[in-house]
């Protein structure tokens, strides 16, 4: 039986043979990584081969060999133990895992309740861990959603817009904001253009510091698309793919250059000589106070993704409480970090007393808590799919309250909306007694919220990849009974 009979898929090739997995672009192009045995053509002919080739999939392969889960036996065909009987192949850009019904009781899985197939369309947790182990992404069949399983209510709940109380704004100056980031980080070679594209880095400063001056917006913009694309490539990556050593010393080489831009780096990357050009544009800009905050931020930030790799290593799910302190350190607003540049960009500085008042503290927190949370609710799906253990508030409410992700993701949008209502009131009580700069800083924090959910609600790497070269026309959302931030403060 082919492997994609059973199923109504199509056949693939390579099913002969010892275990393995099937990896291939089409059925002329099939390839099979033997377990214990290396990798082989689809004939079974073992084949020499670059050293780090087929490691994704060895590491699979070994995974699914060594994994402690109850399941039933089937007639697949396919070699490997039935309990784990798997079979993956790609079909266009899709990645589809085939598996009989499983019912996991491990205490990995964030729903036990949930087999492949079921609820959502998608694999369970643990083997959607497996496959990010793997650097693979399990996505739905082609068919549809509805022939997965995935109800209405449950696409509603994902292309819903994060609930935002506020009107957000864009910068006049959007476009050039975005090419002059663009150009920045072309000159540096991080990454393909394309990509840098669909990051849409440029228009996050625009929607987040919508009142700035836009050569200065254009500095926080680089320092945003910095961090943004270095969280991925330089900390989250090599820990998720078994390298927590690169993850640290790109930790303490990236804490160095924030510390003393101006020293020379040894055996330096791109991605560290752009950090040393984007801290001394910073320094030019903003005071020896504001540069010491904004350090403060990221730091915290920096120990936060330090924690995230400790996890990764582990193969462990944080708890709620430890997932909501994660996302709250990597969202660099609480309270130094992005949140300072506010000041930076609108040319004023807060004096120092005013920014350490435990109040002021405490609305960074929430600031950082909302963008989080916007990301969370936007990604939570996305994640399940691609990370092997995702570091999302979404999917860590799931698996502490025994809910489906659908169902967390509408528990998590409840919460997000009790955390703009506290956020607000806390934004009110301190205006009561404010002069005319924290007045001023606190209706740009409420700003800079909003424009991080009209980013997210409006473009959203998560799930809205087309549009970066439109963005300029992009309008500033608005969605039903919102408020000016000028008004939301008082």
């Amino acid at each position: 039986m082919g492997c994609g009979d059973a199923y109504g898929l199509r056949p693939c090739r390579g099913l002969r043979g010892p275990g393995g997995v099937a990896v291939g672009e089409d059925d002329h192009d099939v390839r099979r990584v033997l377990g214990g045995q290396g990798p082989a053509d689809a004939d079974g002919h073992v084949r020499t081969t670059a050293a780090r080739e087929f490691s994704p999939a060895a590491h699979l392969v070994r995974l699914l060999d060594t994994a402690d889960l109850p399941g039933v036996g089937d007639a697949s065909g396919f070699p490997l133990p039935p309990k784990l009987t798997v079979t993956a192949f790609h079909s266009g850009d899709t990645l589809t895992i085939i598996r009989g019904t499983i019912h996991f009781t491990s205490a990995q899985t964030c729903n036990t309740r949930t087999p492949l197939g079921g609820e959502q369309g998608y694999p369970s947790c643990f083997l959607r861990r497996g496959l990010g182990i793997a650097g693979w992404a399990g996505r739905q069949k082609s068919e549809g959603p509805k022939e997965n399983g995935m109800t209405d209510a449950n696409l509603d709940i994902w292309q819903e817009k994060v609930y935002c109380p506020v009107t957000p704004e864009l910068h006049p100056k959007a476009r050039e904001i975005e090419e002059a980031v663009l150009d920045w980080l072309n000159e540096f070679e991080l990454g393909p253009l394309d990509l840098a594209r669909r990051g849409g880095w440029g228009l996050l400063a625009s929607w987040i510091y919508p009142r700035g001056n836009v050569e200065r917006v254009i500095v926080a913009a680089r320092l945003l698309a910095w961090i943004c694309q270095y969280d991925e490539a330089g900390f989250e990556r090599p820990a998720s793919g078994g390298a927590p050593d690169r993850t640290g010393r790109n930790l303490l080489r990236s804490l160095k250059i924030m510390e003393e831009p101006d020293l020379p780096i040894p055996d330096p990357d791109p991605y560290h000589l752009a950090w040393q050009d984007a801290h001394r544009q910073l320094r030019r800009i903003a005071t020896p106070g504001q540069v010491h905050r904004f350090n403060h931020g990221l730091t915290r930030m920096f120990v936060t993704v330090g924690c995230e790799a400790l996890f990764e290593m582990a193969r462990r799910m944080p708890t709620l409480h430890d997932a909501r302190m994660l996302r709250r350190g990597t969202g660099a607003a609480s309270p130094g970090g992005y949140g300072v540049l506010v000041e930076v960009v609108g040319g004023y500085e807060l004096p120092y007393a005013t920014w350490a008042d435990p109040r002021i503290q405490l609305l960074g927190h929430y600031v950082s808590d909302l963008a989080g949370g916007a990301n969370d609710i936007i990604g939570a799906r996305r994640d399940t799919e691609l990370k092997a253990v995702p570091m999302n508030v979404v999917v860590a409410l799931a698996q502490e309250r025994g809910l489906s992700l659908a169902d967390a993701a509408r528990a998590a949008r409840e919460l997000h909306k009790q955390s703009w209502d506290t956020l607000i009131d806390l934004a009110g009580s301190l205006r009561t007694d404010a002069g005319p700069q924290l007045d001023r800083y606190l209706t740009e924090m409420l700003v800079f919220t909003a424009g991080n959910h009209g980013w997210y609600n409006e473009f959203s790497r998560h799930h809205r990849y087309g549009g970066t070269e439109e963005f300029a026309d992009v309008p500033a959302a608005s969605p039903p009974a919102t408020r000016s931030p000028d008004a939301a403060a008082d």
